[in-house]
């Protein structure tokens, strides 16, 4: 009859477990929605952000080779040309 008695425990004890798992769960599934939702919110602007920086890599350089050049063309200008 105790034995009876720890099963029953036992598997009430799992019952309660397996309903706090299920609450986690639910929980879990709503965080995932919302952040889902977030994401859809916030692509354009992420986008964006991901054309600028391609952009960069491209402007970045260029700015690095033309601006020292640009530079050079006024220094060596004032130095030979007199006005």
């Amino acid at each position: 009859m105790n034995d009876r008695r720890e099963h029953d425990a036992v598997i009430a004890d799992l019952h309660r477990r397996l309903d706090d798992q299920e609450k986690l769960i639910k929980e879990l599934c709503e965080i995932v929605r919302e952040s889902i939702v977030i994401d859809k919110e916030h692509k354009a602007a992420l986008e964006q952000m991901i054309v600028l920086w391609r952009g960069s890599k491209i402007v970045v350089p260029a700015l690095m080779i033309f601006v020292p050049t640009f530079l050079a063309a006024i220094v060596w200008f004032r130095e030979h040309v007199k006005l």
